[in-house]
């Protein structure tokens, strides 16, 4: 669900490349579309859930709190040395960035232009 929500940031962060997205969406359709596709991710994981035998959930929630232990151990020693854990506050690719100025500058220059 990480990735559909994520969604939700982009005009906000591209507002230029968003504009000339295959289906830019008006924000209240774009928030209905999220709900939607979650609701369905929801209800898929929750079925699948449900099928497993009991020995499997428990295997599962032992793998899950095995990994979280050392997500926290990691992060720890990360901040210990100093260091920033794994890239996760790394920027966007420097082609998203870069695009998205030179339309905001193709998009000021019209501006300027119109004004004269």
């Amino acid at each position: 669900m990480l990735i559909p929500i994520s969604t939700l940031f982009i005009p906000k962060r591209f507002p230029h490349l968003y504009k000339r997205c295959f289906l830019p969406l008006k924000r209240p359709a774009h928030i209905a579309l999220i709900v939607v596709v979650c609701g369905i991710l929801i209800y898929l994981s929750g079925n699948s859930f449900l099928q497993l035998t009991p020995k499997a959930i428990i295997c599962l929630v032992i793998y899950y709190g095995l990994v979280a232990l050392n997500l926290i151990r990691v992060r720890a020693q990360f901040k210990k040395e100093g260091k920033e854990f794994g890239g996760l506050k790394a920027d966007y690719d420097p082609y998203w960035v870069e695009e998205e100025a030179r339309l905001a500058a193709e998009e000021a220059a019209a501006n300027k232009a119109a004004q004269k």
